[in-house]
């Protein structure tokens, strides 16, 4: 099963993709914190020339274009091209020039073998099937340079979603929420019993979890580094938030093996082109 482009339309774009909060207020001008955390962690250098596969409206390629030589989008989505287009024109002359946006379908990539330093795989490799996957990855190793990066990050972890939240996330979290509320003579929801939305139900065919990921990968490419985000994690340095955190997901400790197996929520896949 392949999901249909039409599934990712102006209305995900514009109210569920992450990031669309910021997107709209700054008519694509700012990412996410977290997106833009991200990005800025990774080793992108002034010479070199990027592809992003599954650009979404673009606000992301726009934003590396202002670190690198040039950045070429691509998305199967028309109307996420017709988003990136619309927002690319009211950048800088530079940075006009120096993005490009196609609609294109990550499994068949019409460049040229060995045309880029860097590729950006965000968000997107658990929308696709088994066989879309490898095909996916197969073509990003095609049109990688010798020694060039690629970085991927995944939507979500099986392990965590269908386990570990189910048997301690969950549980755990409606305790604690139970015990802060009779101190605090206060109501409030604590997480909900499914962790998945209806909208991830439905884009997330072929959810990965760390060992799955480096299977996939391993054939293609060569110095294999996975982290995680941690899921249900909150934002804060209090000593409070810091407990909290810790007793939900052994946080920060989850971010590294063998915890974030278990706690990672999506994961970090750097890697390096296997040419000699």
């Amino acid at each position: 099963m392949s999901i249909n482009s039409k599934v990712f339309d102006k209305n995900y774009y514009y109210h569920v993709c992450l990031g669309s909060e910021e997107f709209k207020k700054s008519g694509g001008n700012q990412l996410h914190p977290k997106v833009k955390n991200m990005i800025d962690r990774l080793s992108l250098k002034k010479t070199m020339t990027v592809l992003e596969i599954g650009c979404g409206r673009g606000d992301t390629a726009l934003y590396v274009a202002k670190k690198v030589t040039s950045v070429t989008a691509i998305d199967y989505s028309s109307d996420a091209i017709t988003i990136a287009k619309g927002i690319q024109k009211k950048q800088k002359k530079d940075i006009q020039q120096r993005t490009q946006f196609y609609k294109m379908a990550a499994t068949n990539l019409h460049f040229k073998d060995n045309s880029f330093d860097f590729i950006l795989f965000i968000d997107t490799i658990d929308h696709l099937n088994k066989k879309e996957q490898k095909k996916a990855l197969q073509e990003i190793s095609r049109v990688l340079k010798k020694d060039g990066q690629v970085f991927i990050r995944t939507c979500s972890n099986n392990i965590l979603l269908s386990y570990t939240y189910k048997y301690y996330t969950y549980p755990l979290n409606t305790f604690l929420t139970w015990i802060d509320q009779k101190i605090k003579n206060i109501v409030y929801k604590s997480l909900p019993k499914d962790p998945r939305t209806k909208e991830e139900k439905r884009q997330h065919i072929n959810e990965l979890n760390y060992f799955s990921l480096y299977k996939l990968v391993s054939p293609f490419f060569k110095k294999i580094t996975i982290t995680a985000e941690p899921g249900y994690v909150k934002e804060g340095k209090s000593l409070r938030t810091r407990l909290y955190n810790f007793l939900i997901a052994f946080f920060p400790f989850s971010q590294y093996i063998p915890l974030n197996i278990l706690f990672g929520h999506s994961f970090l896949c750097k890697l390096q082109s296997l040419k000699k």
